[in-house]
């Protein structure tokens, strides 16, 4: 399920068949630690590929892993790590219960809501996926996959191949954008709140930590345009616009629903 922008920047929690799923606020984030929120957002977004090669994990786990066949490999889920490690399960359960308003439990290998006492869902290898994905959008921190795209029809089965080859491509380049990002002290959330902060026009620290981690991520990224809006109006006053690429507007494009997926 992918959530349109309108739903995004709202405070409303997203109401699943499993039970609600809230939008924390930054100073709910707060509250846990960022350090435990970045940990939060680390296990949502683990893959088993990235599991099972890691030197960390023990022997006789990468022995597994090592003996499936590349088919094999494919069928293995992220539901299927937390069966085998005890430990990414408490995790995943911790960040269940942080965003879900029901509270969860980890029990008979299925995850338990409930509601005052009483159960009132379940998650399962079924709609595991859909609901860590949910909560990944929420986060900002989702990845459009091929089945998200609409319908498309290839000329011929090169073409198909290309296009995966360029998705496959956007991805592992992301991925690395993304990891050259985790060390970056530019791109970590108290750093991304002070930003904001000091530079939004009525954003400050008085009520900032009241808004959503998805609105903070959509006024971020606002501010951005609007800086690179303001330096090329200045020049364009003095320089003028002989190519005519300057984009009166930017301010006011829409940075979330994309119909090009190579946006």
């Amino acid at each position: 399920m992918i959530l349109d922008y309108g739903t995004q920047i709202s405070f409303e929690p997203i109401k699943l068949a499993v039970g609600t799923i809230k939008k924390p606020t930054l100073r709910e984030i707060s509250k846990i630690s960022f350090a435990k929120f970045q940990l939060f957002e680390s296990i949502l977004r683990l893959e088993p590929q990235d599991f099972f090669e890691n030197d960390k994990i023990d022997n006789s786990i990468k022995e597994f892993w090592n003996k499936l066949t590349d088919e094999e490999k494919s069928k293995v889920t992220t539901y299927t790590i937390l069966l085998i490690d005890e430990q990414i399960a408490i995790l995943f359960t911790e960040a269940f219960d942080f965003f879900f308003e029901e509270d969860v439990s980890f029990e008979e290998n299925i995850f338990i809501l409930r509601k005052q006492g009483e159960i009132v869902g379940y998650v399962d290898e079924n709609i595991f996926m859909p609901v860590v994905e949910t909560i990944q959008q929420i986060c900002g921190i989702y990845e459009m996959k091929r089945s998200d795209l609409p319908e498309i029809t290839f000329k011929n089965k090169g073409a198909e191949r290309l296009f995966e080859r360029i998705l496959k491509g956007k991805k592992k380049f992301k991925k690395q954008k993304e990891k050259e990002n985790k060390n970056n002290k530019d791109y970590t959330l108290p750093n991304i709140i002070s930003a904001v902060a000091n530079r939004h026009p009525s954003l400050n620290y008085t009520n900032i930590f009241d808004i959503t981690i998805f609105q903070l991520l959509d006024a971020f990224q606002r501010i951005y345009n609007n800086e690179v809006q303001d330096i090329s109006a200045r020049s364009v006053s003095v320089w003028g616009d002989e190519k005519k690429k300057f984009d009166g507007s930017l301010w006011h494009k829409n940075i979330y629903d994309k119909d090009d997926i190579f946006i």
